[in-house]
């Protein structure tokens, strides 16, 4: 299976764009820069947003994408008023996570090579233009590229030469040739969250044959990681490079002595702190920047202490670091409730330990469709203006803590996408006429849907949907309008055109 990139940024570029370039980095590097200890989010979907590989059945494909790229610009804009210094994004996305998918995130990369590139090319230009910069993340999905190389979980983490590992060793060594010299990228993660992956027997779960998972050891995982990095520092050495492991579990030393398909069986013993130490040191040796994720079910841990003491983990995780001479990075870090004791305690604790990089989970996630979040595991703590409003107060006060100075400039206007019904969708059944929107950091004041001009309804607070029923107009093109009002009066308006009660005219995209 062979994939050809399109070639290195350097080669070809038109030579005002590369001065524009040029110009846009240096402006970058004296402003909206990364600090010493820097608050991020996850934007995990960015790369799906601009590659958009799968509309939904009878979608426009171009209409599609372009209300996808308009979503994640707003995210992006609305982190850099939110003073965020970088988003951790999945390169490689998610899928496929069987054999013999038709349709995955990485299609584009094997099927047209240079469209995949210039819409990665558009993530890189816009995140540059916000000042955010990039964590990419290499093995999301740890089934991803066993998927497409037709090998299993283990085949992939053990044998570098096998067809899942060249796939993988490709793509990172074509993407960081493109991209190395753009200074957006922050640091290298290898993937996420593989520790809570070894040592368990995922093989006896499996729900269909060929099962892609066969079991494997955390030693099997820590050779997996040194050649991993190896791969990356040959293209890069420029940059840190971190694992993206979550914490340890908690009985992760014995589970390492006996794993679950042991013949003995499992030993979920807890870990006491300094075997937890042990541990963290152990897997995160390979790479430059130790990597956690915390999470509300992560504050109650054993430890050797006296009984009843606090084991609090990103204190112990930081005294690793520390110990190590590395850098810490919370990866992860979230709640659904938004800004919840948890998560004040966490924030304190990342001024109080001065930890080096911390991203939470999740900013504007819209995993199912373009118009939900909030309905899958993955978005129930979504971060985004008008549902947590108190919660981005509380980050940016945080920053403030941090030293980080406020954003260059924030908004004059609201932001606003109608993210439902696409361009040039067929309506002749009740649907809902959905979009996103914000005032900067906060919730606008309301949303205004229109149609052919005529109101249909006003919504006050997320989400901003509202049901429409075409029965009864005449089958015909109609203008959908979303108006965004912000509290000082300030409108903005977005336009697109459907296709009403049977309309089978040619559609044109705004």
């Amino acid at each position: 299976m062979s994939t050809r990139w399109c070639p290195p940024l350097s080669r070809g570029m038109n030579p005002l764009r590369g001065l524009l370039l040029l110009a846009l980095i240096a402006s970058i590097a004296a402003g909206a820069t990364a600090s010493a200890t820097s608050l991020g989010a996850n934007k995990f979907d960015l790369m799906l947003d601009y590659v958009t590989p799968s509309p939904p059945a009878g979608a426009n494909p171009e209409g599609y994408r372009r209300v996808r790229q308009a979503m994640a610009r707003k995210a992006i804009a609305d982190a850099h008023d939110a003073g965020l210094a970088f988003f951790r994004v999945a390169v490689t996305a998610y899928s496929p996570s069987e054999f013999n998918a038709k349709q995955h995130d990485l299609t584009l990369w094997q099927s047209d090579p240079p469209r995949f590139c210039a819409a990665l090319d558009a993530m890189f230009d816009d995140l540059d233009a916000a000042g955010i910069r990039l964590v990419p993340s290499f093995v999301w999905n740890v089934t991803q590229f066993p998927a497409l190389g037709n090998d299993t979980v283990a085949t992939f983490v053990r044998d570098p030469n096998a067809a899942s590992r060249r796939l993988l060793a490709q793509f990172i060594r074509d993407f960081i040739a493109r991209y190395k010299e753009r200074r957006t990228i922050l640091f290298y993660e290898m993937g996420n969250e593989m520790n809570l992956a070894a040592d368990l027997d995922a093989h006896k779960s499996c729900q269909r044959e060929p099962c892609i998972w066969e079991n494997f050891t955390t030693a099997d995982m820590t050779r997996f990681a040194r050649e991993t990095v190896a791969l990356i520092k040959s293209s890069d050495a420029s940059r840190g490079i971190t694992s993206g492991y979550s914490l340890p579990r908690p009985g992760a030393t014995h589970l390492e002595r006996r794993p679950q398909f042991a013949a003995g069986g499992p030993d979920w013993t807890p870990d006491t702190a300094g075997e937890f130490a042990r541990y963290l040191i152990a897997t995160d040796e390979p790479f430059d920047i130790i990597s956690i994720h915390v999470y509300p079910e992560d504050q109650t841990r054993p430890s050797e202490r006296a009984a009843g003491a606090h084991f609090d983990p990103i204190a112990e995780a930081a005294k690793v670091a520390r110990s190590a001479g590395k850098p810490l990075f919370i990866g992860e870090f979230g709640d659904p409730g938004g800004a919840t004791p948890f998560m004040g305690h966490v924030l304190d604790e990342i001024v109080r330990e001065r930890v080096d990089f911390s991203a939470i989970w999740v900013w504007e996630f819209y995993q199912t469709s373009t118009y939900e979040t909030r309905n899958t595991d993955a978005t129930r703590a979504d971060v985004e203006p008008g549902y947590t409003d108190e919660l981005i107060r509380l980050l940016m006060e945080t920053g403030r803590r941090m030293g980080a100075g406020p954003p260059l400039s924030e908004s004059t206007a609201p932001r606003v996408v109608l993210t439902w019904p696409l361009p040039c969708a067929a309506i002749d059944q009740p649907t809902d006429l959905a979009a996103i929107a914000s005032d900067g950091v906060k919730a606008v004041k309301q949303v205004d849907f229109l149609i052919e001009g005529q109101p249909v309804a006003s919504v006050t607070a997320p989400p901003y949907r509202v049901r429409f029923d075409p029965a009864g107009r005449a089958s015909r093109h109609a203008d959908v309008e979303a108006r965004a009002i912000a509290d000082l009066g300030a409108a903005t308006a977005v336009h697109s055109t459907i296709r009403l009660n049977g309309d089978k005219g040619e559609c044109q995209l705004r």
